[in-house]
């Protein structure tokens, strides 16, 4: 049976999108909605955002809003 995601409850998605400064291959995905997804390098401890249109988010269900 799979566990139940609480309210407010980050989830974290690795997908093989580069982070910005070039040295890492995979970043996370904090929040994905119809336009934007939140990213995050955890070595370069740097966020940023994507446009959905990128295939590796294209596949990605989205996150709701509460």
């Amino acid at each position: 049976m799979a566990q139940e995601i609480l309210p407010n409850t980050l989830v974290h998605r690795y997908v093989a999108i580069p982070c910005p400064s070039g040295r890492h291959a995979r970043s996370i995905v904090t929040f994905r909605n119809h336009t934007v997804a939140a990213m995050f390098c955890i070595p370069c401890e740097h966020a940023w955002t994507e446009d959905t249109k990128q295939p590796a988010l294209r596949a990605m269900g989205l996150d709701r809003t509460e």
